[in-house]
């Protein structure tokens, strides 16, 4: 009994660390879980609004060109929406079908979006077509 006795602190411990763990562990999954819903969400009103420029203009978008806005909150890690080699397999997942995304060029984006610093998803100017292309900024 005195030997079950003198590892019971160390037991607690044990058990107090896993919980932890454990809670942390589920609270990171869910938290990856809403945002993996959110950016699918982005990515079905892009390609909303890419259908509704095809069926205005007639043309189709090959390409999509991104940039972020001037202020754009990174502190909480790189997502989907912002960097390129994530953003076209979601765009590909989403709308089965290929783009060639790459990011914008400085001189574009000073054209398009410089001084801009948005707080909310905004298509009319954060998206912009012309031709086969979409330059998309994300806030």
């Amino acid at each position: 009994m005195q030997i079950i006795l003198m590892f019971a602190p160390h037991w607690s411990v044990l058990l107090l660390v896993f919980g932890l763990n454990t809670y942390k562990t589920v609270e990171m999954s869910i938290n990856q879980y809403k945002t993996n819903t959110i950016e699918k969400t982005y990515a079905n009103l892009y390609l909303s609004e890419i259908n509704s420029y095809k069926k205005k203009s007639g043309k189709t978008i090959k390409s999509i060109e991104i940039c972020t806005d001037s202020h754009c909150d990174t502190a909480q890690g790189e997502n989907a929406l912002t960097v390129r080699y994530a953003f076209e397999p979601l765009m590909e997942y989403i709308s089965g079908r290929e783009f060639t995304v790459k990011y914008m060029a400085d001189n574009q984006y000073r054209i398009q979006y410089e001084n801009n610093d948005w707080k909310e998803y905004d298509s009319s100017k954060q998206l912009v077509f012309d031709g086969e292309t979409m330059y998309l900024c994300v806030y």
